[in-house]
């Protein structure tokens, strides 16, 4: 795990930002001796919201299946969805 303090960080912006790029795993800033802030590449922020994005989704269906909600195939789905296409063009 990366830990910088802040001091550093203010001082060697750089050399923090390529260590972060360089082992891509976030730098935890410290202050007074206490986790602050996390410096991560934005591909990995990016990546690390998607997940998050979809894991909620999973959630939300998961909820469904358990309270028994009518549910569709895959198959169903994107026939259901091939139609309306077709029947737009």
């Amino acid at each position: 795990m990366n830990i910088r303090p802040v001091s550093k960080c203010q001082n060697n912006f750089n050399e923090i930002a390529e260590l972060c790029r360089n082992e891509r795993e976030p730098v935890f800033i410290t202050k007074n001796g206490y986790e602050d802030l996390v410096l991560i590449r934005a591909q990995d922020f990016a990546r690390l919201t998607a997940r998050i994005e979809l894991y909620d989704k999973l959630a939300v269906a998961q909820k469904q299946v358990d309270e028994n909600m009518p549910v569709i195939s895959h198959d169903e789905l994107f026939s259901e969805l091939k139609t309306r296409l077709h029947a737009r063009g």
